[in-house]
C-alpha cells in the first residue's frame, strides 16, 4: 500500500542526497597518502574498513570509478577490485533502500515514469545491467533513482553486481599501474577503460535514437488513429470533420498524453 506523505518523503530524499553530495564536495576526499597510512595504521581490519567507507562513499556520490582506482592502488588490482565491488553492492542497496522508502510512491504516481518502469519490471535483471552501463550518472545516482521504480530487489542486485564488475576490474588495474604509466599493463588499462568509455557512450545513443523512433511512430500512429476516428464520428452524425476537427483534436491530446 503507498505510503503516508508522498511528496514529503520524496523532498526529504532529494534534500538528503543533495546534503550528502554537498559534504563531499565541502570536506574533500584524502589523497593517496593519507589512505595509505589509515590503511596501515588499521591492520588486519583495513580491508574492511575499504570494504564499508567504499559503500558509505556511493551513498555520497562519490564516482565508483574513483573508488576503484584508488582500491587498486592501495591493494593490487584484483584485491582492490574486489573490495570496492563488495563496497558498491552495500551503497547500492543503502540507496536502493533509501529511494524505496522515499521515493517510491511520488515517482510512480507520475506518468510520464509509467513506460520506463514497465520496461524495467519486465526485463528484470538484463533491464537493470543495460542502464548501469550506460554513462547516465553516478552509480550512488543511479541506485536512488532504481529504487524508486517497481524492480524486484533481487534483479536489482544481480543486474547491478554483474555490471559493476567490468569496470571495477579496469578501474582498478588502472590505478595499480598509475605509479608505472610507462609500462605494458598502464598502457592495456588506459585502452580498456577508453574502449569501455566509448562503448558505453554509442550504446545510450543507439538507445536515445531508438527511443526518439519509436516515440516518432506512436505519435504518427496516434495522429492517425485520432483521424480516423474523427472522420468516422462526423459520417456518423452528418458532418463533415476534417483531421484538424474539434474531435480529432480532443482524441489526438487523450492518445499523445495516454503513451
Amino acid at each position: 500500500m503507498p505510503g503516508r506523505f508522498p511528496v514529503l518523503r520524496f523532498v526529504a530524499l532529494v534534500a538528503g542526497v543533495a546534503v550528502l553530495g554537498a559534504a563531499v564536495l565541502a570536506f574533500g576526499l584524502p589523497g593517496p597518502e593519507s589512505l595509505a597510512q589509515a590503511i596501515a595504521r588499521a591492520g588486519a581490519v583495513g580491508p574492511l574498513l575499504a570494504v564499508l567507507g567504499s559503500g558509505a562513499l556511493i551513498v555520497a556520490l562519490v564516482p565508483r570509478t574513483l573508488l576503484a582506482a584508488a582500491a587498486g592502488l592501495l591493494f593490487g588490482p584484483l584485491a582492490g577490485a574486489g573490495y570496492v565491488l563488495a563496497g558498491a553492492v552495500i551503497g547500492a542497496t543503502v540507496a536502493f533502500a533509501a529511494g524505496r522508502w522515499l521515493g517510491r510512491d511520488f515517482v510512480l504516481a507520475r506518468r510520464r515514469v509509467a513506460a520506463l518502469n514497465s520496461w524495467l519490471t519486465a526485463r528484470g535483471v538484463l533491464g537493470v545491467f543495460t542502464l548501469r552501463l550506460l554513462p547516465i550518472a553516478p552509480f550512488g545516482l543511479v541506485s536512488y533513482a532504481f529504487g524508486t521504480t517497481s524492480i524486484r530487489f533481487r534483479a536489482y542486485l544481480l543486474g547491478t553486481a554483474a555490471a559493476a564488475v567490468p569496470s571495477t576490474l579496469v578501474n582498478a588495474n588502472l590505478g595499480a599501474a598509475a605509479l608505472n604509466p610507462g609500462t605494458v599493463g598502464f598502457a592495456v588499462s588506459v585502452a580498456a577503460a577508453v574502449a569501455m568509455a566509448l562503448t558505453s557512450t554509442a550504446g545510450a545513443a543507439l538507445l536515445d535514437r531508438r527511443h526518439r523512433r519509436l516515440a516518432g511512430a506512436a505519435g504518427a500512429a496516434g495522429a492517425a488513429g485520432a483521424a480516423g476516428a474523427a472522420g468516422a464520428a462526423g459520417a456518423a452524425g452528418g458532418k463533415t470533420t476534417g483531421p484538424h476537427g474539434p474531435v480529432c483534436d480532443m482524441l489526438g491530446r487523450w492518445t499523445i498524453d495516454s503513451r
